[in-house]
């Protein structure tokens, strides 16, 4: 692994056998993994399937998450710091249909974090209130 300089700093992908990418704001280069054991245990199954939703659902919202989360550290995008805050949270598995076919559900994600306090609504419909005026 070595960190590059200068007008290949920018480079992300692979080339030939070695493979490009940013970490905590540098390239790094690496050899190209040739090879891969895919273990199917259950455990990984199910973390798999837990992804896909985090996944698909920040590709939906993404537009509106700008800035979203304050005091990242250096290097780690709003993306980083979705699937960090989300991924312990609760779990939403997809089965390989719904996956496919780019299903996605709206679960209790935390899309921001930062210095304002959290807006607070309580009741339903038409009932709903919200605490912005205490």
């Amino acid at each position: 692994m070595a960190i590059l300089n200068g007008i290949i700093s920018k480079m992300n992908g692979s080339a030939g056998n070695l493979t490009f990418r940013e970490f905590s704001g540098r390239t790094v280069v690496s050899e190209k993994i040739t090879s891969v054991s895919n273990s199917r245990t259950d455990a990984q199954l199910r973390q798999r399937m837990k992804w896909v939703n985090i996944i698909r659902m920040y590709s939906g919202i993404s537009p509106m998450l700008n800035k979203g989360f304050e005091k990242k550290l250096q290097g780690q995008s709003d993306y980083n710091v979705f699937v960090m805050l989300n991924t312990s949270g609760v779990p939403v598995y997809l089965t390989k249909r719904e996956a496919d076919n780019g299903a996605c559900i709206a679960a209790p994600y935390q899309i921001t974090r930062g210095i304002l306090p959290s807006i607070e609504v309580t009741g339903e419909g038409a009932d709903s209130v919200t605490n912005i005026c205490q």
